[in-house]
């Protein structure tokens, strides 16, 4: 996923708790509540992502 540079550097010391699969996932989901309409439940978050990220 490609974010632009002002969110990679918000991001970048969560990025170290983190596995590289569950970085990944964490950005989805952040993208997904800047984007998600209503509830932000994480499914409502995963539909909003498409899903494909989800696996």
């Amino acid at each position: 996923m490609c974010l632009p540079q002002g969110m990679q550097e918000l991001l970048l010391p969560f990025a170290a708790a983190f596995s590289q699969p569950t970085t990944v996932r964490m950005q989805v989901l952040l993208v997904g509540i800047i984007l998600a309409r209503g509830r932000r439940t994480v499914t409502n978050l995963v539909w909003t992502m498409g899903g494909r990220h989800a696996t």
